[in-house]
């Protein structure tokens, strides 16, 4: 158990290092976050092995080992019911809707990954032998969907974060739903303020371009509603430019950067989204070949797990090949501990 604490805790270390380059050198990268995750993972999979095989010698790694042991589960009911709040929250303030179940699933999801470690076959749960087995899959498998989004979550905090902010001549700002009146959500004008915090920064000289068409149910289009919100602002008309014919994220970006082509073309932009959206927008702008970094506006507290999870849908639908490793991993991982060929572990 020593030299397998050993193995752990070198592998999460070179883990962190290699976050730390990942990040500085890809900020837009969706592997960052689960690399990061990873070395965590390791690192304290590597002291609870050490603790176990020691704590005979040293009487106060028991407090270390019952700490690492509890770690999980204790953060997952404190993060499951407090989804289960915010799903409450978000029903009130806006209706029942997918979006707002969301954070009911995941909460639901935590609590059951709870409520099998604590009474599942390793604490004294009588059964048969196939259905332990079936329920320890289905757990290690609940267990990390929200593994995954943490991830992803990881991910999207890396490019918010360390996202620079060089000399840049566009500021893309991407639209969302308006009011009834033609005005902006308190969403949107957070991602108008970002754009106008970028502009400032950078001297008042780059040019907004606001993205967004027009809803069937919406009375103008995004693009003016925004433009018009930046105008009460102080940006002058002559740094505007509308483009009101997108109705996705990808067009947002696809449409604005032909009207860049159409004025010469860019050496770099900046994106202004809301933060939970950085990751995603940032993906989209490298693969259209946009040289660009992300700016994230202000997200209401009780909106931001559920819209996080659609992102996290989003992202998952257009990366299916790498999910399907993910969990394919998990699988092999769980045929493997059954056939005792790799040992069981609280993190991993």
């Amino acid at each position: 158990m020593t030299m397998l604490g050993l193995v752990y805790c070198i592998l999460g270390v070179m883990l962190c290092i290699a976050t730390f380059f990942l990040a500085r050198r890809h900020p837009n990268h969706i592997s960052n976050g689960f690399v990061l995750e990873l070395s965590v993972i390791f690192l304290l999979s590597g002291v609870l092995c050490l603790a176990m095989t020691h704590m005979g010698t040293f009487p106060w790694l028991k407090g270390v080992f019952y700490v690492l042991v509890f770690i999980r589960p204790v953060l997952f009911a404190i993060l499951g019911f407090a989804l289960l709040a915010n799903g409450v929250i978000g029903v009130r303030r806006e209706g029942l809707s997918l979006t707002n179940a969301l954070p009911f699933a995941w909460g639901i999801m935590l609590l059951f990954s709870d409520y099998w470690f604590l009474w599942g076959p390793g604490w004294g749960m009588s059964g048969s032998e196939l259905y332990v087995r079936i329920m320890t899959f289905v757990s290690m498998m609940v267990s990390y969907v929200p593994i995954a989004v943490l991830g992803v979550w990881f991910s999207n905090d890396i490019c918010y974060k360390s996202a620079k902010a060089p000399e840049t001549e566009y500021i893309i700002v991407l639209g969302c739903s308006i009011l009834d009146d033609g005005t902006v959500t308190p969403l949107l004008r957070g991602r108008l303020d970002a754009a106008i915090a970028a502009w400032e920064r950078g001297g008042r000289r780059a040019t907004i371009i606001t993205s967004g068409g027009q809803g069937h149910d919406e009375v103008i289009s995004e693009s003016r509603a925004m433009a018009h919100y930046l105008l009460l602002r102080g940006v002058p008309e002559s740094s505007i430019l509308l483009e009101d014919k997108s109705s996705t994220t990808e067009e947002n970006l696809a449409f604005s950067r032909a009207i860049m082509d159409a004025r010469g073309g860019a050496a770099h932009c900046t994106i202004a989204t809301s933060s939970y959206h950085c990751l995603r927008a940032a993906m989209f702008a490298r693969r259209l070949g946009i040289n660009a970094n992300c700016v994230g506006g202000h997200t209401a507290a009780f909106f931001y797990p559920a819209a996080f999870f659609r992102e996290y849908i989003a992202l998952i639908m257009r990366n299916r090949p790498a999910v399907a490793v993910f969990f394919g991993l998990v699988v092999v991982r769980f045929v493997l501990i059954l056939m005792n060929i790799l040992p069981e572990s609280i993190f991993l």
